[in-house]
């Protein structure tokens, strides 16, 4: 069964606003709906009539979703014997945990 989602569909693509999250980073300034959106409405040619508060709900979760790919990616390149390690590691502080 499909989510049907309530509301206008948004005037900004995924790309548009993973842009403004960059340029917003650029610029020194935390990446959130308000920053965002005001650097996308002034660069990007967006319209100003966009929710804040709908594109930071965005903005949140392409931030969530860069830092999951960039901490995928370091765990990929670790060497095996730290990877193996790791996962001991984990092993015994979960066990470590039902102990207590």
């Amino acid at each position: 069964m499909s989510e049907t989602k309530i509301g206008r569909p948004p005037k900004y693509t995924e790309a548009q606003v993973l842009k403004g999250i960059d340029l917003v980073e650029q610029a020194g300034d935390p990446p959130t709906g308000d920053t965002v959106k005001k650097i996308m409405c002034a660069q990007l040619g967006v319209p100003g009539g966009i929710n804040a508060q709908s594109l930071d709900k965005e903005v949140q979760r392409l931030l969530e979703e860069r830092d999951r790919d960039r901490r995928d990616r370091l765990v990929a390149a670790l060497p095996p014997a730290t990877k193996a390690a790791a996962k001991e590691i984990a092993i015994h502080l979960v066990v470590s945990r039902r102990v207590v």
